[in-house]
This record gives structure tokens, sequence and C-alpha cells, in this order.
């Protein structure tokens, strides 16, 4: 997806991991290599699917994304929003890559 800083406007995003990820099972979100966030799977934050697999959708509004831009970019210490493109993972509790996108920040 793309955001641009000239132009905030609502952005979700959505997270989908594999059906061998269980319930308690511990993921590690990476932004750009960095470790952003570590935590376990669970029906509280995220969703089963039919097929097994996981789901977490987030939004952040218009103007959280023009507060994050006129700091920057940089949002608790993490380049979030700072232009170009960014990669963000999911592994596994064994160092194993389950789920890779991307976003583009533009001006």
């Amino acid at each position: 997806s793309n955001v641009a800083c000239s132009a905030p406007v609502n952005w979700t995003r959505t997270t989908v991991l594999p059906a061998s990820v269980q319930s308690g099972d511990t993921v590690t979100e990476k932004l750009d290599g960095t470790t952003r966030a570590t935590g376990a799977v669970s029906t509280a934050s995220w969703t089963q699917l039919a097929d097994g697999s996981w789901t977490k959708t987030a939004t952040d509004t218009a103007a959280d994304i023009a507060a994050v831009c006129a700091t920057g970019g940089i949002y608790n210490g993490s380049s979030i929003l700072t232009a170009g493109t960014h990669v963000i993972q999911e592994f596994d509790s064994n160092g194993i890559l389950i789920s890779e996108g991307t976003y583009t920040v533009g001006g």
C-alpha cells in the first residue's frame, strides 16, 4: 500500500499468519529488520479463519498519520512513515519468516 504525508488519509493494514500458527504461539514483528513487537497469538487480538490462518487489521486515522508525519515519520522510535519502501515481517518463535508485506511512504 501507499501512504502520503502530503495528503494523509485513513490507513488500514491487515496482517495474515499461516494456519501453521497455533493459539498461544509467539510471533515477532520486525519493521525494516528492527523488532517492533513480540507477543502471543490469541483470539483476543487475532481472528482465526475457517482455513486455520489468522488475520489482524489495524487502522490509523488521517489525523494519526498527519501527527506522525509531523515528527518526521518517527513513532515510538521507529521510522514508520519515513519516505521510501518499508518491509514488515512476522517471525515465529524459531525465527522463521511466516509473513511479509511492504508499504511505500511518499512526501
